[in-house]
């Protein structure tokens, strides 16, 4: 029986991608120390990776992840559509970042919740708590989980509803209901009165900071949702909220044209 030729660029590509899929989101240099390649060959093999969707690096802390769970079941933040979104996302919000100093951050939906796959915080001069890559927010106060409701399929919305309004009891189903309908009539949410910024992982913060959010459409599904987060105590100075939706409106839109522009290549 002939014998095949081990490939040796593959099975150093699978080394680097073992390594982020068990590991964890790790830089470069720890890469190359913990496969033992050059520095020059593996920034090509992240290159290529990167390039085919299989890893991403985040904005947010330069580390590369990757796109596919290792071991375990996949997660929202572990998968290839979030991969596709940060990609598509990241040359948006590094602009925006330079536009204001207020940070941003990038959710997706992981069953009830939507979890955090992107952030500028570590950009932004402003001192505020650094939401952690794959921590989680609720859907019934937050602004991106408003937003989300709001835009996401009637159908997907019932689903939700089904489960989340048990769990967290809003005030009234048809306040609720009137606070998605005001939602999709301006085109952006801001902050429920009861949200204090706690996470999944943090659920006792109290940032006091004032949230504005937009949806980033897919066709007719929510790919993802941005939001913009300013001190409540600088309200009067940073103007009419509908000027920072506008803005983001504008930034969600290019990162929508960057997905189907990605889809079609």
């Amino acid at each position: 029986m002939e014998q095949l030729k081990d490939v040796r660029a593959l099975r150093r590509g699978l080394a680097v991608l073992d390594l982020l899929s068990g590991s964890g989101p790790a830089g470069l240099s720890d890469i190359a120390r913990a496969t033992g390649l050059a520095k020059s060959t593996t920034r090509r093999i992240l290159a290529t990776l990167e390039d085919t969707g299989h890893i991403r690096r985040n904005l947010a802390d330069s580390l590369y992840r990757s796109n596919i769970g290792g071991g375990g079941p996949a997660t929202a933040n572990t998968s290839k559509a979030a991969g596709a979104i940060v990609r598509a996302a990241r040359p948006v919000l590094e602009r925006l970042s330079q536009e204001v100093v207020w940070p941003s951050d990038l959710f997706i939906r992981d069953g009830t919740e939507l979890q955090i796959v992107e952030t500028t915080r570590p950009l932004s001069p402003l001192l505020v708590n650094r939401n952690e890559i794959g921590d989680r927010v609720d859907m019934l106060t937050t602004a991106v989980g408003r937003v989300y409701l709001a835009f996401c399929p009637d159908g997907e919305r019932e689903e939700l509803l089904a489960v989340i309004g048990k769990a967290h009891a809003p005030a009234s189903q048809n306040e609720l209901l009137e606070t998605i309908d005001h939602i999709r009539k301006t085109g952006f949410a801001v902050r429920d009165p009861r949200c204090t910024g706690a996470t999944y992982r943090n659920p006792f913060i109290v940032d006091r900071l004032y949230a504005v959010a937009v949806p980033v459409m897919d066709r007719d599904k929510v790919a993802c949702c941005i939001n913009l987060l300013w001190p409540v105590a600088a309200a009067s100075s940073v103007g009419d909220e509908r000027l920072m939706a506008k803005l983001l409106q504008e930034r969600a839109a290019e990162i929508s044209a960057n997905l189907s522009a990605a889809a079609r290549s």
